[in-house]
């Protein structure tokens, strides 16, 4: 039982500690109802930022409940920036409605389901050689290590963020992106593109500002020009949540860890405590005086029939094991116990401490002659004598 409290006692404090690393005050963990108003509270703000009105995808999402169905584009892929997320949708407008299957079979199965109206992408007809390096180095870096940009050139599939199946969301993004481009505006677009196109090919150039150069120099025109997002009619990427919430629900999560803790190390003391006390009363004393003279007259018995207890390996009764229990810290307890099992051990292995005791004395000297043989006692000269005269 005091081990039961040692662990609960451990387990508090480690989660405890998780928890003040989070700069969760010490006040907010001192009781149970201190925790739940804590969790409640937690609970508040995160439902509230979820209802938070958010730039939300509202293309249909296509075929549901198949395994063989990632989705349509738009519903694969958030970007939590609106100006990436405005110019990259439009950029897109041609995919963003496509069903993307696992299979080529499935994605005919959608097919024939829609009369042929819904385009489809299997994952099984795509060349994955010919796929860019999802980690790749910017063409500045390969063509010209010494240039510093200007405008944060970035690769367009690094600013999406795949709620799910995210391996073969980048199979889907890095065949439709390439190695597109963002930058902030059209001025460092171009300059960007001239210094690249020095020493290799310089790939479709997006901006933050909805402008767009193509990778064969080409921009201007409304053709290269993103609309705002109202004009979109919903075909744009969603915006996931912010990382406030995920990080409300971690603490959440180990808040209601923690709480459980707590209990349980509260049910660990208070059962140990009852235990004690019932362990204390007058009617467990006279219980286990009772068994501890049952134990002596029991190890008297032993002796007398020459028999002993490490021959026999004979375990502790209930109430030495509960008085050992109650008077020793729990790691002596641990230990007393694994000496125990060495020294029976040890003594099950030696031939001297297994030897049987005849008659009170030990027969280690050798001697084969069988305990229950007996042997008469000596006869003196004088009752030889005695009996010849008798026989007279």
């Amino acid at each position: 039982m005091q081990v039961s409290v040692h662990e609960a006692s451990l387990q508090e404090q480690k989660l405890r500690g998780e928890l003040r690393k989070q700069n969760i005050s010490a006040s907010s963990l001192a009781s149970v109802r201190t925790v739940t108003t804590l969790i409640d509270e937690m609970s508040k703000k995160r439902d509230q930022i979820a209802i938070t009105p958010r730039r939300q995808c509202l293309l249909h999402p296509g075929p549901r409940g198949d395994s063989g169905i990632l989705g349509k584009v738009a519903h694969l892929a958030q970007v939590v920036d609106d100006d990436v997320a405005r110019v990259l949708s439009w950029h897109m407008a041609s995919d963003m409605d496509c069903v993307v299957t696992l299979t080529t079979e499935k994605a005919k199965q959608v097919y024939r389901d829609s009369n042929g109206q819904q385009q489809v992408l299997p994952l099984d007809s795509i060349f994955r050689r010919s796929l860019p390096e999802w980690n790749r180095a910017l063409p500045h870096i390969r063509g010209q290590g010494s240039y510093n940009p200007s405008g944060n050139p970035v690769y367009a599939r690094d600013m999406l963020m795949f709620p799910t199946e995210a391996e073969n969301c980048k199979l889907v993004f890095g065949m439709l992106l390439g190695d597109t481009l963002i930058l902030d505006d059209l001025d460092c677009a171009n300059k960007y593109r001239q210094q690249v196109v020095k020493h290799t090919h310089c790939p479709t150039i997006l901006t933050r500002g909805g402008d767009r150069i193509r990778s064969n120099g080409k921009f201007g025109g409304l053709q290269n020009k993103a609309p705002p997002l109202e004009r979109m009619r919903g075909a744009v990427f969603a915006a996931p949540l912010p990382l406030t919430f995920h990080s409300l629900t971690t603490q959440i999560e180990q808040l209601q860890a923690f709480k459980q803790a707590v209990i349980k190390h509260t049910q660990a003391k208070e059962e140990l405590s009852l235990q004690l006390q019932h362990g204390q009363t007058e009617e467990m004393k006279i219980k286990h005086r009772e068994c501890r003279e049952a134990e002596t007259q029991l190890r008297m018995i032993e002796e007398r029939l020459g028999m002993t207890p490490t021959q026999y390996n004979m375990p502790p009764s209930p109430a030495t094991m509960l008085l050992t229990e109650i008077n020793t810290p729990p790691t002596r307890t641990a230990t007393s116990r694994r000496s125990s099992a060495r020294a029976a051990a040890a003594a099950t292995a030696s031939p001297t401490l297994s030897t049987p005791v005849v008659n009170g004395s030990s027969n280690a000297s050798g001697n084969t002659t069988s305990p229950r043989t007996r042997r008469g006692a000596a006869i003196s000269p004088e009752d030889v004598r005695t009996s010849k005269r008798t026989r007279r």
